[in-house]
């Protein structure tokens, strides 16, 4: 059967517990001394000088040691230093001055370099051909060159390292391949149109017509001096074959389809069997009442 924990167990347990650990700091106190216990130098005696195999205090001789060294030395150390295979020895300040050429004089001329600042470069590295050539070529000179110029296939002969290429400015130094026409060909074939639009032919009677009209009377007009009854010569003529006209009419020979045929443009009406406006009087009432009688 379990048993469970009351507040006077609570307490007892919690009574316990603080006599434990009470006990285990006491323990703990006399092994370790607190933060703010300290010993003297005479007072450490289980410490020895340090060796290279185990550890130690630092010797007075090693402290000395250790301030000469500078702080940034590297492990790597050089033993000799030479030039050119002889040997340097540092001066009294364990610094070593290498001597570095400055100028050409202060060296070996094995390979015989000329010195002559007027002297032109002629042997197999750069012949006296190529010289000559180099002096014949202008500065800025290109690589490409221009062998021919021709304008439409016609071949151009450079005057002066100059060509001059003639390039029309107006329409009337090009050939009219397209048959272009002036100003003065556009009139001339407008006003031919206009003229040959109606060609006035005077006055004929009726009969004075032409009974089949053709092509060479395209666009001529005739004024009718008498009245008339259109025939199959007309254009009208299938629309009404009876239709007359008075005289002074106008007629014209016209196109129509692949033939020709007469139209009527016109003419005078007869007015002589009309009364004018004066010629007209209001019927009064008593000729009225005589008409009913």
């Amino acid at each position: 059967m379990d048993n469970f924990l009351d507040k006077h167990g609570l307490s007892t347990l919690w009574g316990l517990i603080k006599s434990h650990v009470s006990s285990a700091i006491s323990a703990l106190s006399s092994v370790y001394a607190p933060m703010s216990h300290s010993h003297t130098k005479s007072q450490v005696t289980d410490l020895t000088a340090a060796t290279t195999s185990s550890d130690g205090l630092m010797s007075k001789e090693d402290k000395s040691k250790l301030d000469g060294i500078d702080k940034s030395s590297l492990a790597n150390k050089i033993e000799q230093v030479k030039v050119n295979g002889s040997a340097l020895t540092p001066d009294t300040q364990k610094a070593v001055d290498i001597p570095v050429p400055t100028k050409t004089s202060e060296l070996s001329n094995d390979s015989d370099f000329v010195s002559d600042s007027t002297y032109v470069h002629t042997d197999n590295n750069f012949s006296t051909a190529e010289k000559t050539k180099l002096v014949g070529v202008e500065a800025g000179a290109q690589v490409n060159v221009v062998e021919e110029i021709r304008v439409n296939g016609t071949k151009v002969t450079p005057s002066g390292k100059a060509v001059n290429i003639t390039v029309p400015t107006d329409n009337a130094s090009l050939a009219n391949g397209a048959g272009y026409q002036t100003e003065a060909e556009v009139r001339s074939a407008i006003d031919a149109k206009l003229t040959s639009t109606f060609k006035p032919q005077g006055s004929v009677s009726f009969s004075g017509l032409p009974s089949t009209p053709g092509q060479g009377d395209l666009g001529k007009v005739w004024n009718v001096t008498d009245g008339f009854t259109i025939d199959s010569r007309f254009v009208e003529y299938e629309q009404s074959s009876a239709k007359s006209y008075p005289s002074g009419s106008n007629v014209v020979v016209v196109q129509v389809g692949s033939g020709y045929k007469l139209d009527v443009l016109g003419g005078f009406v007869d007015l002589t069997g009309y009364w004018s406006k004066a010629e007209l009087a209001v019927i009064t009432d008593a000729e009225l009442e005589a008409i009913c009688v």
